[in-house]
C-alpha cells in the first residue's frame, strides 16, 4: 500500500504537468527502482514537481496536501509519510520548471524515533518534527530533469516475508491496484473496455515501470490451472453504474466465462474489482458481502470504475458514507445476485455433465463385460434396464445443450446392449457336470442353482443389474465356469 500511495501522487503529478503544458499528454513515466543489495526503494516521476517553498512546508509537515478532493485521486496529505513505518530515513527530492535548484527533505526516522522515546511523549508534533526532518538545497545532475519528483526509501526494515524487496510480488501487487493498461496482445478485449471507461472521470491509463521493465494489468484471455479448470474470456458485458438524481456515477464490465470454479489466487485478475482513478480500492472480496455465497466473489473477472462523487477512505478500501455510496451498494447488490444466479447455474450443469460422464464410464464398462443371464426373461429384462438408463443419459445430454458431445458414445452403448443376445451365455450352459458330479442328484442341483439364480437378479433388477450379476457369479463360482 505504501507503494500505491506514491505511485498515486506520482500519475496526479503527471495530470496536473500535462494541465499546465509543461508535459505532452501520455508522456509521463512512473519509475519504481528496488535494489535489494542496499535495500533501498526508489519511485520517481517527471510530473510537475513541487516548488521550494511548497516543497518544504508539504514534505515536511503531515496531513497538508494542496489537492482538492474530486480533482485528483489523492486528497489527505498523508500517503507520502506511508514509508515512515517502513525505513531508517525517508528522502524526497523534487524540482519545478520555476527553480534551477533541486528541493531535498529528508525524515531521518531512526532519529525521529529515539527523541519520541527520550522524550517519553512529552514533547510536540512540530518539536519532533524539526529534530528529525532535514531540509536542504542542491545542484541538479545532469541526468535530471528540469521538472520531476522522486522518492527514496532507505535502508528498508525487513517486514514480514520481506514483500516491499521481493521485485515479483510488487510487481503482481502493482499490475493489479495500479492505473496501467492492458495487454491487448494477452487480452483482446482491452480496446473495446478502453474505449468505454474513458467516459468515466478520473480513468486514465499510465506508464508504470519496476525496475526498467514496463508493468501492465493482468487480465489474460485463457486462465486456470490444468486442464480441469482450464476456462476463458469469451467477451465482455459492458454496463453503466446508475447514481442518486438520474446521474450516471461510473461504468464497469464482467466477463463472460464458463464459470468453472472458484478463481485460484494465482489469477490475480480474478473478482469483480472497485477502481476510482483507475487506481483498485479494497480487493476482489469488497462486493463479497453481496453475492449469495462469499466464495461466489472469486468466480468472476470485471470491474466497477466510480468517479469521483464517492469519497475514498483513507485506508483505500472503501468509501465514506453518502448517497452516490448507496446507489453503488444497490446497483453491486443487483449485480452480485444476477452474477450468484451464474455461479450456481453453472456448478449444477457441472455436477450433472460430472454424473453423466461417470454413467456413460461404467456403461461402457457393463457391456463389454462377459454377460451372464440366467434365462431369456433376465436377458430381456436386462437389455431394457440398460436401455432405459441409455434414455435417461440421452436425456440428460439434451439438457446440458451438450448432446452432439456425447451422442457418438450413447449409440455406440444402445448398439451393444442390442447385441448382447450375441454375446450371452446362459447359467445353465455355463454349470459344468464335472463339479456337479460329486453331488447326488446332479441335474436336480442344476435347476436348483438356476432357480436360486432367478430369485437373485429378480430381486437385484430392480435396483442394481450390476450387482445381480455380480452376486450371480459369486455364488456360482463353486459349481461353473463362470468366474467370480
Amino acid at each position: 500500500m505504501v507503494l500505491r500511495e506514491y505511485v498515486q501522487n506520482a500519475v496526479d503529478a503527471i495530470e496536473l504537468a500535462e494541465r499546465e503544458e509543461i508535459l505532452p499528454r501520455n508522456a509521463g513515466t512512473v519509475s519504481v527502482t528496488i535494489d535489494g543489495q542496499h535495500r533501498q526503494i526508489v519511485i520517481e516521476d517527471n510530473g510537475i514537481g513541487l516548488k521550494s517553498a511548497t516543497a518544504t512546508t508539504l514534505l515536511g509537515g503531515v496531513g497538508l496536501s494542496s489537492k482538492r478532493f474530486g480533482d485528483a485521486r489523492g486528497f489527505r496529505g498523508i500517503g507520502r509519510l506511508g514509508g515512515l513505518g517502513y525505513a531508517d530515513e525517508l528522502c524526497f527530492e523534487t524540482r519545478s520548471v520555476q527553480q534551477d535548484f533541486v528541493q531535498v527533505v529528508c525524515w531521518n526516522v531512526t532519529k525521529l524515533q529515539t527523541y519520541l522515546r527520550n522524550r517519553r511523549g512529552h514533547v510536540s508534533l512540530a518539536e519532533a518534527i524539526k529534530a528529525a526532518v532535514r531540509v536542504s538545497k542542491r545542484a541538479p545532475h545532469k541526468t535530471e530533469g528540469s521538472h520531476f519528483f522522486r522518492v527514496t526509501l532507505r535502508h528498508v526494515r525487513r517486514f514480514h516475508r520481506d514483500d516491499l524487496l521481493n521485485i515479483e510480488r510488487v510487481a503482481t501487487y502493482l499490475s493489479r491496484v495500479a492505473p496501467i493498461p492492458f495487454r491487448s496482445d494477452d487480452f483482446p478485449f482491452a480496446e473495446k473496455v478502453d474505449e468505454y471507461l474513458s467516459a468515466v472521470d478520473g480513468y486514465r491509463c499510465f506508464t508504470v515501470e519496476l525496475n526498467g521493465r514496463r508493468l501492465y494489468r493482468p487480465h489474460r484471455r485463457a486462465f486456470g490451472d490444468g486442464p480441469k479448470k482450464a476456462d476463458e474470456i469469451h467477451d465482455v458485458t459492458l454496463f453503466e453504474i446508475p447514481g442518486p438524481n438520474g446521474c450516471v456515477i461510473g461504468r464497469g464490465w464482467h466477463a463472460k466465462t464458463n464459470c468453472i470454479a472458484s478463481l485460484p489466487s494465482s489469477v490475480t485478475m480474478r473478482g469483480v474489482k472497485v477502481r476510482q482513478g483507475n487506481i483498485e480500492i479494497g480487493d476482489e472480496y469488497f462486493l463479497a458481502e453481496w453475492f449469495t455465497e462469499r466464495r461466489f466473489a472469486t468466480w468472476h473477472i470485471g470491474e466497477l470504475h466510480v468517479d469521483y462523487q464517492l469519497r475514498a477512505n483513507a485506508r483505500r478500501d472503501g468509501f465514506e458514507e453518502g448517497e452516490a455510496f448507496e446507489a453503488l451498494l444497490e446497483y453491486s447488490t443487483r449485480m452480485c445476485r444476477q452474477l450468484s444466479k451464474q455461479c450456481r447455474q453453472s456448478s449444477l450443469q457441472r455436477t450433472q455433465r460430472l454424473r453423466l460422464e461417470r454413467g456413460l464410464d461404467q456403461m461402457e464398462k457393463v457391456v463389454s463385460e462377459e454377460t451372464l443371464v440366467v434365462d431369456k426373461a433376465h436377458l430381456k429384462q436386462k437389455q431394457a434396464l440398460l436401455l432405459t438408463e441409455i434414455a435417461a443419459f440421452t436425456k440428460l445430454a439434451a439438457k446440458l445443450k451438450s448432446n452432439g458431445m456425447y451422442t457418438p458414445r450413447l449409440e455406440k452403448l444402445q448398439t451393444r446392449v442390442g447385441r448382447l443376445r450375441q454375446r450371452s451365455q446362459s447359467l445353465r450352459d455355463q454349470l459344468d457336470g464335472r463339479k456337479l458330479r460329486p453331488y447326488k442328484a446332479p441335474e436336480r442341483l442344476k435347476d436348483l442353482l438356476v432357480s436360486v439364480a432367478v430369485d437373485i437378479v429378480k430381486y437385484h433388477d430392480d435396483q442394481d443389474h450390476v450387482r445381480a450379476e455380480r452376486l450371480v457369479r459369486q455364488v456360482m463360482a463353486p459349481f461353473s465356469s463362470v468366474r467370480e
